[in-house]
């Protein structure tokens, strides 16, 4: 389980930085870097980014300072991220596969949500074990 939540660490750090670059780039044109999609309007960019950012900030900040609510934290940051998603796909992506990747994108969101999800119930189930009171010997 450690091993999986390292992995979503930098997973989201690397979300973040994304997210930041995007961001600055869409604020900033001339930085060039090339993380900007033509085919959506500056609104729905605007969007993107900050939907990326807000889950790459839930995560982050969950892992580190907020544990108690990184779940619920995250599950906001991405339904907004899939909201944009579904915005993207349905009205402004054309390929052919933007279904797939679409479908993809919310089979991780449930996937990490759901490995949080047993964490969580793990941690409390074992917060309540140590606080049961000791039962007799019989």
């Amino acid at each position: 389980m450690k091993t999986a939540l390292l992995l979503l660490f930098m997973l989201h750090l690397g979300l973040g930085a994304w997210g930041l670059g995007g961001l600055a780039e869409y604020l900033l044109p001339g930085l060039g870097f090339g993380l900007q999609n033509p085919l959506f309007p500056a609104w729905l960019q605007l969007a993107h980014w900050l939907a990326i950012l807000a889950g790459a900030t839930a995560f982050l900040l969950g892992y580190l300072a907020l544990a108690r609510l990184l779940l619920p934290m995250l599950a906001a940051a991405y339904l907004a991220m899939a909201a944009v998603c579904a915005v993207e796909t349905l009205f402004f992506l054309d390929g052919s596969g933007r279904y797939l990747a679409m479908a993809a994108e919310y089979a991780a969101y449930l996937a990490i949500l759901a490995l949080l999800a047993h964490r969580e119930r793990r941690r409390v189930s074992s917060l309540r074990t140590a606080r049961a009171p000791a039962r007799p010997a019989s």
